[in-house]
């Protein structure tokens, strides 16, 4: 028999004690603890379990937050798309109908830099739209 001084720490239950144990000259598997410590070993995998527990709750709980929050990134990106084409489109109906908007006299240079942006525009448009049809299949076309 070999005696031994073992230090136990309750790891949160702020004491600490000395333990006098009596180890046989066998294989770790087969030493039999007395009750106190078996009693102290079962109260330290409790809270181990609970530590473990806890611990894993909270990653869960952000797991959860930022599957949420992908969520709702992906359903703003779908209407940042719509909202997308629709202003180009928007902005393409505003340049055709600026030069008749003026009541004065409307030189021609004028009426052709509004159609060449109205154009522009409405291409905008129109690329925007056919790269978010290809992107997202839910994508649903303001044209």
């Amino acid at each position: 028999m070999k005696l031994g001084l073992q230090r136990w720490n309750s790891h949160g239950f702020g004491m600490m004690s000395l333990a006098i144990s009596y180890h046989v000259l066998m294989p770790p598997c087969q030493i039999i603890l007395p009750l106190f410590l078996s009693v102290f070993n079962l109260i330290i995998h409790q809270y181990a379990f609970a530590e473990i527990f806890t611990v894993r709750r909270v990653h869960w709980l952000r797991a959860q937050a930022q599957k949420h929050r992908w969520d709702e990134e992906c359903t703003l990106v779908r209407y940042e798309m719509e909202w997308t084409v629709r202003y180009f489109l928007h902005k393409s109906r505003f340049w055709q109908s600026a030069p008749t908007a003026d009541l004065t006299k409307v030189l021609p240079g004028q009426t052709a830099y509004a159609q060449r942006k109205a154009a522009m525009w409405d291409k905008l448009a129109r690329d925007a739209d056919h790269s978010f049809k290809n992107i997202n299949k839910n994508y649903k076309s303001p044209l």
